[in-house]
């Protein structure tokens, strides 16, 4: 598996459940994984990421659009003022 740079959103959250931290990828449907540590699902979710990725494209699909912090504020482009918001 290469290593490849992911455009897409990662959050991490404690789960009380599982008594480890929950890393997901939102726009990858249930790519989730655990770790001991943030830095763990972190590492954990992007190997799992990756996978998710390979095997839309085996399959023939298309990957979502990139989840990055920029596309969302460039979506929103229209309705903010930027400049204000970069102050």
């Amino acid at each position: 598996m290469k290593k490849t740079h992911l455009p897409y959103q990662i959050t991490v959250a404690w789960s009380e459940i599982d008594a480890s931290f929950e890393a997901r990828v939102p726009a990858l449907k249930g790519c989730i994984a655990y770790g001991d540590t943030p830095e763990k699902a972190v590492k954990e979710v992007k190997i799992a990421a990756e996978l998710w990725l390979e095997a839309v494209k085996k399959n023939g699909f298309s990957a979502p659009a990139a989840d990055t912090a920029l596309a969302r504020l460039s979506a929103l482009a229209p309705v903010l003022n930027l400049s204000a918001v970069a102050r």
